[in-house]
């Protein structure tokens, strides 16, 4: 994810939608270097929007081969604002991956499963968590199901079969074909063609779950904004609520493919009131190990009560 002014609001706000459970957490990384980041990319949105660039997206998104000179000039001068940021970001995302499997790992938690969702930059972090915890023993029944969204990390396979293996449950790939910012990102940060938020998954297993998102979310931006919406059509319990409005999002077509096969779910909610709700998250930290655990990475809890313990 990336951040804007009210950075700890936008760690926990995002979340609010999950269904009503004892134990919530929101990971808190790298506020600072997120926060770059985040007003990089509302720069160069700018520009996309100033230009003409969003009709020439169109036709750059959809094409196969990502050539730097189909870019539009407006967009490619923006450039050196957002390479620094974004490539800081995604190797932080990389160490905090680490730390996060390490604190699970050890079941600070408690003995029980846990599910991970994540969009963007955060579900970097659940991949290399993931990556981590398959490389060591015994690591099996720490993952339930694992939810990657608008993922910028490897598509290939054989990678995702890897961190498969430490999921029992689901391993869920939600992709959008037309974010043109992630592959405007990772035009020169990675020579990698085959993103995760941009296609399909071609492991064929029980587990994984490729989601087109494409009728929820135009671009990468929306993930944040839509998170909700996109919660439903993934399959993760939700506690209809609105705070100014709730767009219609879910009364689409959403296309779920598991393996070889696919299954079409018409997604709609069933009412359209109003319900208040009352933050009632509080901030919790991992108590440190042997392992040193850098100050900006924490765990904020959303539920009453919690393994981990809470520290002034």
């Amino acid at each position: 994810m990336w951040l804007g002014l009210e950075e700890m609001c936008e760690f926990k706000h995002t979340w609010l939608g999950l269904a009503n459970s004892q134990e919530q957490y929101v990971l808190k990384y790298e506020s600072k270097y997120l926060r770059e980041l985040g007003k990089s990319l509302d720069y160069v949105l700018s520009f996309a929007v100033s230009t003409a660039a969003q009709e020439l997206l169109k036709y750059t998104v959809l094409s196969s081969l990502m050539v730097a000179i189909t870019w539009p000039v407006a967009v490619l001068s923006a450039g050196a604002v957002i390479d620094n940021p974004w490539g800081v970001c995604t190797q932080r995302a990389i160490a905090a991956g680490k730390i996060l499997a390490d604190v699970l790992y050890t079941r600070q938690q408690g003995k029980r499963p846990v599910t991970l969702i994540g969009f963007s930059l955060g579900a970097r972090v659940i991949f290399y968590c993931l990556q981590e915890l398959s490389k060591r023993k015994n690591s099996m029944g720490i993952i339930e199901d694992a939810i990657l969204l608008g993922a910028p990390v490897t598509g290939d396979s054989s990678e995702w079969a890897q961190i498969g293996a430490v999921v029992a449950g689901r391993l869920v790939n939600g992709y959008c074909q037309a974010d043109w910012l992630l592959r405007y990102v990772y035009r020169t940060t990675s020579i990698q063609m085959n993103i995760a938020g941009l296609y399909p998954i071609e492991w064929n297993d029980r587990r994984m779950q490729n989601v087109d998102l494409s009728p929820i979310v135009s671009g990468h931006m929306d993930y944040m904004k839509k998170m909700d919406a996109i919660l439903e059509a993934v399959g993760v319990r939700t506690r209809e609520y609105s705070l100014g409005g709730r767009e219609d999002s879910l009364r689409q077509w959403v296309q779920i493919q598991r393996g070889q096969r696919s299954v079409t779910h018409m997604k709609g909610s069933e009412s359209n009131e109003e319900v208040m709700m009352v933050d009632r998250m509080k901030d919790v930290h991992i108590t440190r190990t042997a392992q040193s655990v850098p100050n900006d990475l924490a765990l904020s809890s959303c539920g009453n009560d919690g393994a981990l313990k809470s520290h002034d």
